[in-house]
């Protein structure tokens, strides 16, 4: 879309995407960060991630997205690598790297979800994705994973406020396609109604009292990477009271290794191990892959801890 055709936007349609697409909810502690992957703004992506982690906004992170047309290393992998070299700790993270859509971003990572931390503990997540598709990633959510209360960091790297968008061609043109997406997708069934009674818009000067009892660190990523009139919980607004840190690594003795006989998080049996796969995550040894692994006998307490492609 051209800049002479920004003239043909309405202030009502502005308003309405504003208030519809471009989401903003409350963001307190939750049990997953689940990480919708992209090949854009990747810097920022992995800035946002290791805030929320450092200052305590999640326990697990679970990142999901499969290579591309145009390049074969998985973006799971890719921000894998990121936050890894951030300082988030590998115990954490779960990797989907098959998904080639939204919805089987969330599809695919179910049942990973399932094996190692188990869906009935899992009772809040926030979704983390880009700006322009925001309340897409949740209207996915909800329609495959309806019962967890769910929130959004949008990561904003588009380099101007996010507010600014109809003045700026390329991030008009994403996210006007991403707002005509929301209809065709909610009548094939791939989406559904996010509940607006969930939708809390509050000003920017909210959100920057919310931020106060943050790090310095954490405020500076969130202030790059999401909407600048995001909010945080509204607790820590009247508190400002920073949250509880991830400053150490979760020990062994917190994260019980699944048995062996449990699924394995591995694309599918008798695949070939991606070429890109993160050291240290077990592929070479995962049962399906390596018949010499298969054969080893099961091994329990640290022994199997240290085995197990899962607790790598």
């Amino acid at each position: 879309m051209s800049d002479t055709a920004a003239a043909a936007i309405s202030d009502d349609l502005v308003r309405e995407v504003n208030a519809r697409h471009l989401v903003r909810t409350e963001l307190k502690p939750a049990d997953l960060l689940f990480v919708f992957g992209t090949r854009e703004g990747l810097d920022e992506f992995v800035d946002a991630i290791a805030a929320l982690w450092r200052n305590g906004f999640c326990r697990h992170i679970l990142i999901s997205g499969g290579p591309t047309w145009n390049n074969p290393d998985a973006e799971a992998f890719v921000l894998h690598r990121g936050i890894v070299g951030a300082g988030v700790p590998e115990n954490v993270i779960l990797l989907e790297p098959r998904a080639t859509n939204t919805g089987e971003n969330v599809i695919f990572s179910l049942p990973i979800i399932e094996a190692e931390i188990g869906l009935k503990n899992i009772r809040s997540v926030i979704a983390l994705g880009k700006v322009c598709t925001s309340v897409r990633y949740l209207m996915t959510l909800q329609r495959h994973w309806p019962e967890v209360e769910k929130m959004l960091v949008a990561v904003n790297y588009f380099g101007h406020p996010i507010e600014q968008w109809p003045q700026h061609a390329v991030t008009r043109a994403r996210i006007l396609r991403e707002w005509q997406k929301l209809e065709p997708y909610k009548q094939a069934g791939f989406i559904a109604d996010w509940p607006s009674s969930s939708l809390r818009a509050k000003r920017p000067a909210v959100a920057l009292r919310a931020m106060a009892g943050l790090s310095p660190a954490c405020r500076s990523a969130l202030e790059r990477t999401t909407q600048s009139s995001g909010a945080m919980s509204n607790s820590w607004i009247a508190s400002s009271a920073a949250p509880p840190r991830n400053d150490e690594k979760i020990t062994a003795s917190q994260k019980a290794c699944p048995a062996a006989s449990r699924p394995c998080r591995c694309p599918a049996p008798g695949a070939a191990p991606p070429a890109s796969a993160p050291a240290g995550r077990g592929w070479q040894r995962c049962r399906r892959y390596s018949p010499a692994a298969s054969a080893q006998p099961a091994r329990s307490g640290l022994a199997q801890r240290q085995h197990c492609p899962r607790s790598q």
